[in-house]
């Protein structure tokens, strides 16, 4: 359910995953830049056009859809964060900046922390790890 999101012009790329069968999926603001078309591709390497569905810049957070090509698409099952504890092993798997199938581990460090975005807004309930999640 991990997917690699490009920009049709070559400029940007990163990762998401599908959460619901459908073909709706969650990945960074950040990857969709400034805008423009957007392909999805899927780990049997089918390539598919994205539309944005929404974006929220000052928590990273974006949401793509994709047509499904004919049959339900695999989607990540989410779990409960609230049951999340520190020490707990954690796992980050994606393709940032292009890498493909990238995994790397760590463990919870934090819970009910509070960042301040970018933009200047609290974001709150954040969960902090020490697993890498660029090269």
């Amino acid at each position: 359910a991990v997917v690699a999101i490009r920009h049709r012009d070559g400029g940007g790329q990163g990762s998401g995953f599908i959460f619901s069968s459908d073909g709706y999926i969650v990945t960074n603001d950040h990857v969709l830049g400034a805008g423009g078309a957007l392909t999805v591709s899927l780990t049997d390497d089918t390539t598919l056009p994205a539309e944005v569905v929404g974006r929220d810049p000052p928590t990273d957070t974006a949401v793509l859809r994709i047509p499904a090509p004919g049959r339900a698409l695999p989607a990540v099952q989410l779990g409960d964060s609230s049951k999340l504890r520190v020490g707990q092993l954690v796992v980050a798997i994606g393709n940032p900046l292009g890498y493909a199938s990238s995994v790397s581990s760590g463990v919870v460090s934090a819970v009910g922390r509070s960042l301040r975005s970018q933009s200047g807004r609290l974001v709150d309930n954040v969960i902090q790890t020490d697993t890498a999640i660029n090269p």
